[in-house]
């Protein structure tokens, strides 16, 4: 008889320990199922996102556009001066501008994308213009990231009739006009691939396949 009483407590302890393990078991699941269709959501919103920029970026930048200052001069790390018409005696460029007090990681990311870009127009058809307080500063950021792009030191000068607070990349064109004005984000590299895409691609004549093959 006492025997029996243990089987029988044994087994409803064996019940209760599997329902128990079960019961995690359907937790675990079900969160991870959520976490999963969490996941799936983001990145179809992302993908939207994404596509909804796709869509945004090429019919604003056409109409985005800026006066150059004819004023604004520029200068080589070895002092010689030079104005803005010079860099663009035969066809479109790709500026980027920044000064050395903004975002250091975000211009990083832009150097490198600029590198891509090379690859595919070649850097004598995209200049870089800085403001550095010191020319060593600048010379020594160009020898830490390898830029062969041409570099322009601009003393702080507002480039364009409008004021931009923040690292912005342009084309300038034959008639001195800065079109495809952009400012990128550091968090959202996908977006200035577009942008880049979308320069190249229209502006510039680059096979869309040239393009992707030289970003990836």
């Amino acid at each position: 008889m006492k025997n029996s009483k243990v089987t029988y407590i044994a087994i409803i302890g064996f019940s209760i320990l599997l329902l128990l393990i079960c019961s995690l078991l359907f937790t675990c699941n079900k969160r991870l199922a959520e976490s999963q269709l969490f996941a799936a959501q983001k990145v179809s919103e992302n993908a939207r996102l994404i596509e909804f920029v796709n869509n945004l970026i090429p019919s604003s930048l056409r109409v985005n556009e800026a006066i150059i200052d004819k004023n604004v001069t520029l200068y080589n790390l070895s002092g010689t001066e030079l104005s803005l018409t010079q860099l663009n005696i035969e066809r479109p460029i790709i500026i980027f501008s920044y000064t050395i007090l903004q975002c250091d990681v975000g211009i990083d990311a832009i150097i490198e994308s600029l590198k891509k870009v090379e690859h595919v127009i070649g850097k004598n058809r995209i200049a870089i213009l800085a403001s550095y307080e010191k020319k060593r500063e600048a010379a020594l950021f160009l020898s830490n990231h390898n830029i062969a792009i041409p570099f322009y030191l601009i003393n702080f000068q507002n480039l364009l009739n409008v004021q931009i607070d923040d690292p912005f990349l342009f084309v300038l064109d034959r008639d001195n006009i800065a079109r495809y004005i952009f400012v990128p984000h550091e968090g959202f590299t996908e977006i200035t691939k577009i942008y880049f895409k979308e320069v190249l691609m229209s502006f510039l004549g680059i096979a869309e396949d040239r393009f992707e093959n030289a970003w990836n």
